[in-house]
């Protein structure tokens, strides 16, 4: 959940400044070891979105990222708040269909729909299948 809330935190910080930066994540401390704080932040995450305004979307930033384990070799292009909405969004689903698969190894219960990718429940969806992963289906 903290690399979650980091790369969110990372666009919070970064639309104030409008330079994007999910190489620079706050790693360790209070989220990372403390349910209670995570929710905090997932609460603060919740409401920063939701006092964005429709002019925010489309606002220009600009993105740099590290691209290469050789050398230092730093990227920049320019992006949107609505595009990066969009890559953490899906980045926190993708994190949470691994926390569901773990969950369901520990014979843990979660929400059925958690973990699932909108698309994949479209596909469901319209082949009348029940929204669930594979797994959870045995």
């Amino acid at each position: 959940m903290r690399h979650i809330i980091d790369h969110y935190q990372s666009l919070m910080t970064g639309f104030s400044t409008q330079k994007v930066d999910y190489d620079c994540r706050l790693r360790g401390g209070d989220i990372e070891n403390s349910p209670t704080a995570a929710i905090k932040k997932i609460a603060e995450i919740t409401t920063w979105i939701g006092q964005l305004s429709s002019d925010d979307f489309n606002k220009p930033l600009s993105l740099s990222s590290e691209v290469s384990i050789k050398s230092k070799n730093v990227q920049t292009v320019t992006t949107s708040l609505a595009r990066e909405l969009i890559f953490v969004g899906s980045h926190a689903v993708h994190h949470y269909a691994m926390i569901s698969q773990i969950s369901f190894a520990q014979k843990s219960q979660l929400d059925q729909s958690f973990g699932l990718a909108p698309s994949t429940a479209t596909f469901l969806r319209e082949n009348s299948q029940p929204a669930q992963p594979k797994s959870m289906q045995n």
